[in-house]
């Protein structure tokens, strides 16, 4: 019997896996076995396949695995800007809402209200991140920009300079968040590519299979490959 057959029938009835891998690496064995014997290669032939559109189809296989790896590179790299990005972030959300509580404070009577709505110091706050930055950073430009604000910032210890290191600060989670959506639309990019690789590879697996599994094996080979006629020598000496 042809072993290839076995392969075929077990794929067709084993359920829909999401171990893509696992079905890539049985893939790659059963074209191994069929390019590496000589009645699988043969019966191959015979559904219209040659050995060097086998051999590129297994170059098809390593090329999903290359793409894989990049995969999971720029995977990594996204999850680590990510990182760097939230935990800068937080960094300034933290010093923010402690100015932020001082502010209000300072500016909670009924004169200061004026002064409450520039600072957005009442109010639900944003949960969107550019909402979020937009807050911060207006409220660090009013301190710095506005000199009763500023001064009175000064009596709980937000000075100048402060205010100033903080409007840096925004900038550069600006840029963290910017870098990691690069790295996300990368690391996408990465992904779209792979399973454009692992999707021609499949119809292609698909397409041969169906018509290797129609074709019948080649005449002069018994169905485990050997020769006819040194089938009928054994059976000969047996007799």
């Amino acid at each position: 019997m042809d072993p290839t057959n076995d392969t075929i029938n077990s794929t067709a009835k084993r359920k829909e896996s999401n171990d893509w891998q696992t079905e890539l690496m049985e893939a790659d064995t059963f074209l191994s076995t069929i390019v590496g014997k000589e009645d699988t290669l043969a019966r191959a032939n015979n559904a219209g396949y040659s050995r060097a559109e086998l051999v590129n189809a297994q170059v098809m296989v390593k090329e999903v695995w290359a793409a894989d790896l990049v995969w999971e590179n720029k995977q990594s790299e996204k999850d680590q800007q990510y990182k760097v990005f939230k935990q800068s972030f937080r960094n300034l959300e933290k010093e923010y809402m402690g100015h932020l509580t001082k502010a209000r404070r300072l500016f909670e009577s009924e004169e200061d209200r004026g002064i409450a709505r520039q600072l957005k110091l009442e109010g639900d706050r944003p949960r969107k991140f550019t909402l979020i930055i937009n807050y911060i950073s207006k409220f660090y430009q009013f301190a710095l920009q506005e000199k009763e604000i500023s001064n009175k910032l000064k009596t709980r210890s937000v000075s100048t300079e402060l205010v100033e290191q903080m409007l840096q600060m925004v900038e550069e989670v600006v840029e963290l968040h910017h870098l990691a959506k690069k790295k996300e639309k990368i690391a996408q990019d990465a992904t779209t590519d792979r399973n454009r690789k692992l999707k021609a590879f499949h119809k292609w697996l698909r397409d041969f299979k169906a018509i290797y599994k129609r074709t019948p094996a080649p005449t002069g080979l018994a169905d485990d490959g050997a020769p006819a006629s040194s089938k009928k020598k054994t059976a000969a000496v047996k007799a």
